[in-house]
């Protein structure tokens, strides 16, 4: 019974060691440009957030964020005004994902490698990330 609970802990850290041997300096690098590029755009989906909130006579930021957390709209303005933000919201998140995905399959090649790289940054490649995304961060 020990043998086969020592041999099962070989395998699993043998399979995580080779899946860390397998994200090189370029995995990282396509993972911090993908990650760069899904940042940017969700700066931009608050950005259109903040600006449709400035634009909205009778809108504050305040309150803006008094009914996102949850309050309940006083008029039929803030109800349909907030449903224009959610729409928005869902359109670019929805836009986000798929970018997301498609980066993921296309630039890393794999949802495998991906899932691997996306482990590593938190780990041992994680300098390695921080110094790439530096590199490219837009400003």
């Amino acid at each position: 019974m020990k043998r086969m609970i020592l041999g099962s802990l070989v395998l699993i850290l043998l399979s995580n060691l080779s899946t860390a041997q397998d994200v090189t300096d370029e995995h990282v690098w396509k993972y911090a440009l993908m990650t760069e590029v899904v940042d940017q755009m969700k700066a931009d989906l608050s950005r259109a957030v903040n600006e449709t909130i400035k634009k909205q006579e009778g809108m504050t930021g305040q309150r803006y964020k008094e009914l996102a957390g949850g309050a309940t709209p006083a008029n039929d303005f803030e109800t349909k005004f907030m449903a224009n933000i959610n729409k928005l919201k869902d359109s670019r998140v929805s836009a986000i994902k798929s970018v997301n995905s498609d980066l993921a399959t296309k630039m890393l090649g794999s949802a495998s490698i991906y899932k691997a790289v996306k482990e590593a940054v938190k780990g041992d490649m994680k300098a390695k990330y921080e110094e790439y995304k530096s590199q490219i961060a837009f400003d």
